[in-house]
């Protein structure tokens, strides 16, 4: 399973996996002590081919790199909020990225990139749609 979120300054998104049978030994507890128990399976995505995941070129073969320290974590995609959506495409072949334009100055946009994994390397944002503005 796959996590993602932000630090605490920045718009970039990071990920983190953790094994499925966390989850549900966690939830059969249903104590705070649980949440201790995913936290210490978690493993930061630390980089793509030993590179920053921005270097790994599209279409490479890309071998992501997990680590248990915090500290190595690096964003999977810069200036996008962890409040978007990935899915994978069957049509596409491809995962896709759905973002707000929030963090670029954009309010009322939606951008969309691909990857051919989960961790990146995303391709450049395209405009899915912006709202246009109203005069009250």
């Amino acid at each position: 399973y796959f996590l993602f979120g932000r630090s605490e300054h920045r718009f970039d998104t990071f990920m983190a996996r953790f094994p499925k049978s966390t989850i549900f030994k966690a939830a059969s507890k249903l104590t705070h002590q649980s949440s201790h128990e995913i936290l210490k399976d978690l493993e930061y995505l630390s980089g793509v081919n030993n590179d920053c995941i921005d270097d790994c070129a599209p279409g490479g073969s890309c071998k992501a790199h997990f680590s248990n320290q915090i500290r190595s974590a690096r964003a999977m995609v810069k200036n996008v909020l962890p409040q978007s959506s990935i899915a994978y495409s069957k049509h596409l072949g491809k995962y896709v990225l759905l973002h707000s334009g929030f963090a670029v100055g954009r309010l009322r946009a939606f951008f969309v990139r691909t990857s051919d994994t989960i961790f990146g390397p995303w391709g450049d944002a395209s405009l899915v749609y912006e709202r246009p503005k109203y005069n009250y």
